[in-house]
């Protein structure tokens, strides 16, 4: 979360207009909670699909009763537009969604902006995803797309 809110106050010097209102999507309310708490002393509002439906549970019900990875699809379109994105780099919704705000870019986003200075462990049968980097955790991007990198899996190379 700390890398999170660094990032958000880099974001607000350097933008002009209101960059200080937060769509959140996560399955964690608890986890949700703990952010807001950090953010709205700083000025910020942060919505998420909770706040967002209060007012009217019979939509948030069925928003609720959806799968995991329904919410996440309900939740796409809205986090592929914004004006600005940050994810995590092991969640494979924040690299879908990095990946299609890219994909039409001139330079490779994740060769250009993610992956420079890490190394890539293939292992022996050469069908291993671990990536490694040397400052982890970091966040790593564009002026309007960035991923929290860490050593782990990773798995752009089923992207086509």
């Amino acid at each position: 979360m700390k890398l999170y809110v660094e990032e958000l106050e880099k974001i607000e010097r350097k933008n002009e207009g209101d960059m200080r209102t937060l769509y959140v999507s996560c399955g964690n309310q608890t986890r949700l909670e703990e952010l807001r708490q950090k953010v709205e002393p700083l000025g910020y509002k942060m919505w998420d699909k909770w706040s967002l439906l209060a007012n009217d549970p019979k939509t948030l019900a069925v928003v609720d009763a959806l799968m995991f990875d329904e919410k996440g699809a309900v939740e796409f379109e809205l986090l592929l537009r914004s004006k600005f994105f940050m994810g995590p780099f092991m969640s494979s919704m924040s690299q879908l969604i990095a990946y299609a705000r890219s994909v039409n870019d001139d330079e490779g986003f994740f060769e250009e902006k993610i992956f420079p200075g890490s190394t890539k462990d293939t292992g022996e049968n050469g069908a291993g995803m671990r990536r490694t980097y040397p400052v982890s955790p970091a966040m790593k991007g564009d002026d309007k797309t960035k991923l929290m990198i860490v050593n782990g899996e990773d798995i752009m190379s089923c992207y086509p």
